[in-house]
């Protein structure tokens, strides 16, 4: 007799047992695919992680400018805040004028 046919509920207790199993690796709160999205989760935080990092950067090196370079604190108080130097005259130009009223005028026969 074949060994199969002999022990056939044992094979079957340990095919079921071996299913089971894998089904546990595959979808259990510590399983496979568990894992998988704790790995794309973590690349993403990295991610997030490196351009906080380099904003961050940025920012420290405007603090540091802040605190110390005169130029740019008067660069950032002429935009901002509109300041002038007491010899300085400001002109402001329209971005669109509107159509000219005679171009109007010739261009109508």
């Amino acid at each position: 007799m074949p060994l199969f046919t002999k022990h056939r509920s044992i094979f079957l207790t340990l095919g079921i047992l071996c299913v089971i199993l894998g089904l546990i690796l595959l979808y259990s709160n510590r399983g496979f695919l568990h894992l998988k999205r704790l790995d794309q989760e973590r690349n993403y935080l990295e991610a997030v992680n490196k351009d906080l990092e380099a904003q961050n950067r940025q920012l420290m090196m405007k603090i540091d400018r802040i605190k110390h370079d005169l130029r740019y604190i008067e660069d950032v108080a002429r935009k901002k805040l509109g300041l002038i130097r007491p010899d300085e005259q400001i002109f402001r130009l329209k971005d669109d004028p509107g159509p000219d009223p005679d171009e109007k005028r010739s261009s109508n026969p």
